[in-house]
């Protein structure tokens, strides 16, 4: 998947490779909704959510737990759409 991504960027010209905001946020919600009905959502007293850190803000959850299948499914797409959600460079 990363090789094919590095040979469509070297192939095009392009160098640079940047997620979108509204990508970012898709990719977010994505992440949490995988995690819905597991019990690593249910966790907050946690560091792998922040607890630790000063302020004490729950983290993000940026783990796709959808399962390998799905991921390479949805990194496909993204790639048959010509990396959609990125500004290539």
């Amino acid at each position: 998947m990363i090789v094919e991504c590095i040979r469509y960027m070297r192939e095009h010209g392009f160098e640079t490779m940047t997620a979108t905001a509204a990508a970012e946020d898709a990719w977010t919600k994505r992440c949490y909704d995988s995690a819905k009905g597991l019990l690593v959502n249910e966790m907050r007293d946690s560091w792998f959510f922040g607890s630790t850190n000063p302020a004490n803000v729950r983290g993000r959850f940026l783990l796709f737990a959808g399962g390998v299948p799905l991921y390479r499914e949805i990194f496909a797409d993204v790639a048959a759409k010509g990396y959609e959600g990125f500004e290539l460079q």
